[in-house]
């Protein structure tokens, strides 16, 4: 019988584009068979404008912000678009084909059919379709509200704010972590965070402001390596948890199809990398003192704001540490509850309890020392009060770890977002400092195209 429907459900694909065509037909047949490319050539370009406004609209969502009106912003984003995206959303329609299995036609297809009948058409109207509808604006705003909704997104704490604004604050948002990188030599990473809260190590404090540069500079390929290992360490520690947890209940687990559970070798490697104790992260520390000491010179002549955002920068750092140990509970967690609930059995409800616990734990630790972290660039005042506007379940008693756990699932993102907001806008500040002062960045190669 499974197998019936499912040769039924793959035949019926070939009706499927049938009816696609009979729906080309009749559009060719009102507005004529001459407009058809440019039509769907247009859907391609709002689609592409569609996913640019969402992408937008997501990373302000961290800062409480929505756009008002995403159909507006998406014609505005279209308009936007410049010629080599054009392009190649143009030239897309002539790659696409249309596969067995389809349930739609690749465009050209149905371009090429309708453009085959040569159909005259009855309407040719140039006005936009908005003509047709009455207080067109009410109508899509309504339609961003319930997309909010379907999405489930709290839109009433958020700010509604009109599509020309959003975007261009995205858009700064997104120029402050170019210039980061600008102002790292591409050497930074999201993770683990510089230790930017310890102090100058006495090596460095009698740097000067050019000095310290180009020691980063000379020590860039090894700061990269190191940075990029410290970085996968990270990634591997949740595995290395998950299955020494696994291994204290009695149960053999595997970190990959090839490489096997050895606690011999693997717990005293998840212990340096939760402590910082690996060869990379230790090569980071002096980094985050040269980084630190070039943070001291640019400061003195900073403005109150710039200074203020570095506070907060080098304050926020010290809770690295707690941030991934938070990240590596929210994932223990988030596995555990999942085998127990598809499995069930004694250790898997054991493991997820404790997971539950610790993670709730471990939130309420770093959100005790966020609250003492004062931040000038996001809502709340302090990162605490920002994470908790983020998880606003968080502003009062934890309550049961479960519950806790199912309305903290923002806190994470949130922590990582402030964090990198904060750090972009103190580069973006420094990086204009430098160059007011003639002071020389870490790369010297200017890009293609650019002034050196």
């Amino acid at each position: 019988m499974g197998g019936c429907f499912r040769l039924s459900f793959r035949l019926s694909r070939s009706l499927s584009r049938q009816m696609e065509f009979d729906a080309d037909r009749y559009e060719a047949l009102v507005s004529g068979s001459g407009t058809f490319r440019q039509t769907a050539l247009q859907l391609r370009t709002l689609s592409e404008a569609w996913r640019e406004v969402d992408r937008h609209n997501g990373r302000l969502w961290r800062e409480r912000r929505l756009l008002r009106d995403m159909p507006e912003a998406t014609a505005l984003m279209a308009s936007r678009l410049d010629g080599a995206t054009l392009k190649a959303i143009e030239e897309s329609l002539e790659r696409q084909a249309t596969r067995y299995w389809d349930t739609h036609p690749a465009d050209l297809d149905r371009i090429r059919y309708s453009e085959a009948l040569a159909a005259p058409g009855h309407l040719h109207d140039r006005r936009p379709a908005a003509a047709l509808f009455e207080r067109f604006a009410d109508h899509c705003q309504r339609v961003t509200l319930a997309y909010y909704g379907d999405l489930g997104l709290d839109h009433q704490g958020a700010q509604l704010q009109d599509s020309h604004s959003l975007l261009q604050a995205s858009q700064q948002r997104e120029q402050a972590l170019d210039q980061l990188q600008e102002w790292s030599g591409r050497q930074w990473r999201a993770e683990p965070w510089l230790p930017l809260h310890l102090p100058v190590q006495e090596a460095h404090g009698a740097l000067g402001w050019q000095a310290t540069i180009d020691l980063l500079r000379q020590q860039s390929p090894e700061i990269a390596r190191a940075w990029e290992s410290a970085e996968q360490e990270q990634q591997q520690r949740a595995a290395l948890a998950y299955c020494l947890s696994w291994h204290q209940c009695g149960v053999n687990s595997w970190l990959s199809d090839h490489e096997p559970l050895d606690p011999a070798t693997h717990q005293p490697l998840y212990h340096r990398i939760d402590e910082g104790r690996t060869p990379a992260q230790q090569q980071l520390v002096p980094v985050a003192s040269l980084y630190r000491r070039r943070l001291e010179l640019a400061l003195a002549k900073a403005d109150d704001a710039t200074r203020a955002a570095a506070t907060a920068l080098m304050q926020m750092s010290g809770l690295g540490r707690d941030f991934l140990r938070l990240r590596e509970a929210q994932e223990l967690a988030g596995r555990f509850v999942a085998e127990y609930r598809h499995e069930g059995g004694e250790k898997a409800d054991r493991l997820s309890h404790d997971a539950l616990v610790r993670y709730r734990d471990l939130a309420l630790r770093l959100l005790k020392k966020a609250d003492r972290i004062a931040q000038p660039l996001l809502d709340g005042e302090t990162l605490g009060g920002y994470l908790r506007l983020r998880c606003p379940h968080l502003q009062g008693e934890p309550g049961q770890p479960m519950a806790f756990f199912e309305q903290s699932q923002t806190l994470i993102d949130s922590l990582s977002y402030a964090f990198a907001r904060v750090a972009s806008e103190v580069a973006s500040g420094c990086l204009a400092i430098e160059r007011e002062h003639g002071i020389r960045g870490i790369r010297l190669i200017a890009r293609v195209g650019a002034t050196a």
